[in-house]
């Protein structure tokens, strides 16, 4: 039996017991002095839907008075910038 192809499907669905200003702060402190905690960047911004990125960076804003891609992009560098 042939299969039917229906178009693209997101593949990350919302987190459960997703909190924007839990996984603000966390990003936050991950970026916040010397070096980079890339493992907890990665776990928070591959495992949230583009809904749930959306309203993290909104409760970034709000509670650091700092865009998030800004302060992303002023810690990390090369392929993992590129990446994030």
């Amino acid at each position: 039996m042939a299969s039917i192809w229906v178009g693209p499907r997101g593949t990350i669905k919302d987190y459960p017991g997703f909190s924007p200003s839990v996984d603000a702060e966390a990003i936050r402190k991950a970026i916040r002095g010397l070096g980079t905690d890339e493992k907890t960047l990665i776990n928070i911004l591959t495992e949230r839907s583009n809904a749930q990125r959306q309203l993290i960076v909104k409760q970034y804003q709000a509670a650091y008075e700092q865009e998030l891609k800004d302060d992303l992009k002023g810690d990390l560098s090369g392929h993992f910038e590129h990446v994030m």
